[in-house]
C-alpha cells in the first residue's frame, strides 16, 4: 500500500487563480483548439445544420461554441455550475456575438427540458463525474427525439492512471503517480485532500467522481433503453494508449488499463418515452 505520506506528496492539487475570468479565457481559449480530436474519437463530426443540440456538462462552453459554428437550428450548453454558464454566456457575447440567436446556455439540469425535444445531445468528459448515471441517462432519453443521437466521449475513468481527477470549490487535483488513488483507503484520500484544502468532503463522490469501471459503463448503457451504434474504448492518437488495449482485456485487472469511453447511442423510434 502507498503510504499516506507518499500520497500526500504526489497528490497533484492547486487552488484556481483568482480572477476567475482570466483564469477561463485562459482555458477556453486551449480548449476550443482541441475539438477536432473529441470528433475524431467519435468516428468523425456529425452535421448539425439545422439540428436542435443540447451539450450536457458544457463547463465553459468551447464544444457548444464549436458545434454552434457548424449551423445548427440552436445549440444549448447546459451545467448545474452557474460561474461557468455565467463565463459562457458573457464570453459568447463578447467574442461570438453572431452566434447568440442559436447559442445559449443554460444553468439547471435536464429536468427543465420537455420531452423528445432535441435531435442530438453531446457529453464530453463528463459521465465519469456524474454520480446517478442511470437517472442522467433516463433523462437524456426522456429529451431525445425519437432516431436522436447521443454522442458521449468521457475520460480518465475512475480505475485508470489517472482516474483521480476534477475540481472541487476551486481545487483542482490529480495524481502524479499512476493509480495512487487505487493504493490507498478512500479514508486517506479524503483526510489527505481535506487537510491540504481545507473544503469538508466526506465521500469520493463529494470529489465528483463517480467509480464506475468499463463494465458498469457497458451495463448501464445496455439496460438505458438506448441502442448502442458505437462503442469504443482508449480511442487516441497516442502510441502509448494503444498499446494499453492489449491489457485491458486481461480478467479482473482489464479496467486498470482502460482510459476512456467513447460511445454514439439512439434512442429507438418506437420509444417515445
Amino acid at each position: 500500500m502507498v503510504g499516506r505520506q507518499l500520497f500526500k506528496q504526489q497528490l497533484l492539487i492547486k487552488k484556481a487563480e483568482e480572477n476567475y475570468y482570466q483564469h477561463a479565457v485562459k482555458y477556453i481559449n486551449r480548449t476550443l483548439a482541441s475539438q477536432d480530436k473529441f470528433w475524431q474519437n467519435l468516428g468523425g463530426k456529425p452535421d448539425f445544420k439545422n439540428l436542435h443540440v443540447l451539450e450536457v456538462g458544457c463547463g465553459l462552453g468551447s464544444l457548444s461554441i464549436d458545434i454552434a459554428q457548424s449551423s445548427p437550428g440552436k445549440i444549448i450548453g447546459l451545467d448545474i455550475n452557474p460561474s461557468d454558464i455565467d463565463f459562457a454566456n458573457r464570453y459568447v457575447n463578447e467574442n461570438y456575438s453572431h452566434l447568440s440567436d442559436i447559442l445559449k446556455f443554460h444553468c439547471g439540469d435536464l429536468s427543465d427540458f420537455s420531452e423528445n425535444c432535441f435531435d442530438c445531445i453531446i457529453s464530453k468528459d463528463a459521465f465519469e463525474h456524474i454520480i446517478d448515471l442511470p437517472e442522467m441517462l433516463a433523462q437524456i432519453k426522456r429529451v431525445q427525439k425519437p432516431n436522436g443521437r447521443l454522442y458521449a466521449g468521457f475520460g480518465p475513468l475512475w480505475h485508470s492512471p489517472s482516474g483521480f481527477h476534477g475540481s472541487v470549490e476551486g481545487w483542482n487535483f490529480g495524481n502524479s503517480i499512476p493509480w495512487s488513488h487505487l493504493l490507498v483507503s478512500e479514508n486517506t484520500i479524503l483526510e489527505v485532500f481535506r487537510e491540504l484544502s481545507q473544503v469538508e468532503v466526506r465521500s469520493i463522490y463529494d470529489l465528483g467522481m463517480n467509480k464506475l469501471s468499463i463494465d458498469d459503463y457497458i451495463k448501464l448503457f445496455r439496460d438505458s433503453g438506448l441502442s448502442i451504434q458505437s462503442f469504443s474504448v482508449n480511442s487516441s492518437n497516442r502510441s502509448s494508449t494503444r498499446l494499453l488495449n492489449p491489457l485491458r482485456k486481461l480478467p479482473y485487472f482489464g479496467k486498470l488499463f482502460c482510459l476512456n469511453i467513447y460511445a454514439v447511442l439512439t434512442k429507438p423510434e418506437a420509444q417515445l418515452s
